[in-house]
């Protein structure tokens, strides 16, 4: 997550302001443990100065043949697109 941040903060000083900052992030399940990756991404980018704008989850399920979830999404199913905006300044 550190070098993630770097990059964000890169992101972040090249951006121009009212533009947007899109990135696609997908949750990791592995066995019993659930990692929130979305949830990490967006802290660190609220730290470094961004605005949450919105989630937008890409839905991949038609993309596979007849699957059938069981009560939960399968791994690689749902994927998030953060969207995040630089502000033009104190508001």
């Amino acid at each position: 997550m550190k070098n993630l941040k770097s990059v964000f903060e890169q992101v972040y000083v090249v951006l121009k302001p009212n533009k947007r900052c899109c990135s696609v992030v997908m949750d990791i399940r592995k066995k019993d443990k659930f990692y929130p990756l979305h949830e990490d991404q967006t802290r660190i980018m609220r730290e470094i100065g961004f605005e949450l704008e919105e989630y937008v989850i890409w839905d991949r399920q038609k993309e596979y043949n007849n699957m059938k979830t069981l009560g939960y999404v399968p791994l690689g199913l749902k994927i998030l697109i953060l969207v995040n905006l630089l502000p033009s300044g104190p508001f």
